[in-house]
């Protein structure tokens, strides 16, 4: 591969192996003087002697962890988990702050990922309850690792924080070295890979490698309630962030604000795990150093999506993601390197000048989507075939939920592929797939007419069905120009060029017409076209 040009997908076929997958654990601490402060720091260069200079030093590399790891809002509930990114430059071990003016500098930049579990206990409870000067203790313990937290992961951090809460004794810090010692045996000591989970041949095992399956980062997660709740806006998000717009979600709630947002991007494929330029509008991929895939392995699913130009870079070089942004990190937003992002706050501030700082914003505590451009309202009108498919979508979800709780108490097993967490991310795959195979036709059509080449290819041009404007606000993205060079241009002819929805037209006028009839009708409409099938078939 030639040293000048870059395949964004590479990463992907065959499995990386990186040696440390947990960066570090640090407990975050509320001083009644300073605020939220890093209390204590682990990493694998820590030890006794260097603990406090160690914590100093992240400190000062990462200001705003501590508000992270204490974020507003934690003192509403017993236990919360709030989730974060962290920008890092391994080499220097430093995060550059980010330049006031416009740079076209590349900065050699990696994005971590915090995960903070927060809890609360009051005072009189501890067994030195007079030294504190505060009635609630409020403490979470952090982890930061090199891909999203997965499921294990997370619950190993619940259990350890609060059996360090249950001690009544936060001086002993015995049980945060323990899971410290622990993750990183399991997940640093011999390395680690991420592998698909839809593999179809037996992968080559390596001794003492700490697999992570790509399920482990989507479990935990909770699509079912983003259709049931947001039904056609949450298309109207998707097709906002295929935009590279600047979209702003508010809760309270901080779990449901992390969970939002990594739904929200699971539904891209494999993005998930291809975040590592996310955290920074100073990184990513730049256009015009992409080249195409050299080979198509039908077997593995990874060659297959990296084939299509999946992930998309959303999070190119002027755009960011922060699950969690704290006041102090409000200049981000309109700094002259930003142009979108997608961002989570739970401070109110932040919410009432959302005119100044968001396109877009989804409000999780009164379910709401508010478009705040009207050029963008037009971009993301969704078409009648959007309809169609989220409305389909949501259909499926309700369907499985009443079976779900039909079978609650029966011994069957209740929980199933369709209507589920993994059926609709493989309907928006179906969907995002079939835009990008749509528009790669309509641009070979335009080719074609223009050099008036004769068209082999007999496909319905389905580019409309998208939303016209759509597709012309797509086609000037960042995401849009890496996805264009590193793909085959006759893409359409591996993955049809249609819209999901466009087939559901029959099925769904029929579906509704029969839903208003009565039972007994019903059967005689049943009848009725029985006898006519039958006199088709004696004439």
């Amino acid at each position: 591969m030639s040293h000048d040009l870059e395949n964004p997908w590479s990463d992907a076929v065959p499995p990386t192996y990186e040696s440390s997958f947990v960066i570090g654990l640090c407990i975050v601490d509320f001083d009644h003087v300073h605020g939220p402060e890093i209390e204590y720091w682990l990493d694998d260069r820590t030890n006794e002697y260097n603990q406090a200079s160690m914590a100093a030093k992240f400190a000062q590399i990462w200001p705003q962890l501590p508000f992270q790891g204490l974020p507003d809002g934690a003192h509403l509930f017993d236990e919360t988990f709030t989730n974060f990114t962290l920008v890092y430059d391994e080499k220097n071990h430093t995060c550059p702050p980010l330049p006031e003016e416009k740079t076209e500098k590349h900065y050699d930049l990696t994005t971590l990922f915090g995960c903070a579990c927060v809890r609360q206990l009051n005072s009189s409870a501890l067994a030195d309850g007079a030294d504190f000067k505060r009635s609630i203790i409020q403490k979470s313990v952090v982890m930061i690792t090199r891909y999203p937290i997965p499921i294990q992961l997370k619950e190993k951090l619940s259990i350890i924080t609060m059996s360090y809460f249950d001690q009544h004794n936060f001086h002993d810090k015995s049980i945060i070295k323990a899971l410290f010692e622990n993750v990183t045996t399991v997940y640093n000591s011999h390395g680690f890979k991420v592998e698909d989970d839809d593999l179809y041949e037996t992968p080559v095992s390596q001794d003492n490698v700490k697999v992570i399956k790509e399920s482990d980062f989507y479990t935990g997660l909770n699509l079912k309630e983003l259709v049931v709740t947001f039904k056609r806006n949450l298309l109207v998000v998707y097709k906002a962030l295929l935009l590279e717009q600047r979209i702003l979600v508010y809760s309270k709630n901080l779990n449901r604000l992390s969970n939002f947002q990594y739904s929200l991007l699971s539904l891209i494929p494999n993005l998930l795990l291809h975040l590592s330029d996310s955290g920074s509008p100073l990184t990513g991929t730049d256009p015009g150093q992409v080249e195409k895939p050299t080979s198509l392995k039908s077997s593995d699913r990874q060659s297959m999506l990296a084939f299509m130009g999946l992930p998309l870079r959303i999070f190119g070089r002027g755009g960011f993601f922060q699950p969690y942004l704290t006041l102090q990190q409000i200049g981000y937003l309109t700094n002259e390197n930003t142009s979108w992002y997608l961002v989570g706050c739970s401070n109110d501030i932040i919410l009432h000048q959302k005119t100044q700082y968001a396109d877009l914003v989804v409000n999780l505590d009164d379910a709401s989507v508010e478009l705040l451009s009207p050029q963008l309202k037009e971009k993301v009108a969704l078409t009648s075939a959007d309809r169609r498919f989220v409305d389909s979508l949501s259909d499926e979800v309700l369907a499985a939920d009443e079976v779900s709780v039909s079978l609650a108490n029966s011994p069957m097993e209740s929980q199933s592929y369709r209507g589920g967490d993994d059926f609709i991310r493989y309907n928006f795959e179906d969907y995002l797939i079939g835009m990008l195979s749509s528009i790669k036709y309509d641009n070979f059509r335009n080719m074609s007419r223009l050099e008036n080449v004769q068209q082999l290819s007999s496909f319905a041009n389905e580019i409309e069905q998208f939303g016209n404007p759509f597709v012309a606000a797509f086609r000037a993205t960042n995401a849009y120009k890496i996805f264009d060079r590193g793909t085959d241009d006759e893409l359409f002819n591996f993955f049809e060029p249609k819209h999901v929805g466009s087939s559901l037209v029959r099925t769904n006028v029929i579906r509704n017409l029969f839903s208003r009839i009565k039972d007994e009708d019903r059967k005689y409409l049943s009848g009725l076209f029985s006898f006519r099938r039958g006199e088709n078939k004696n004439g």
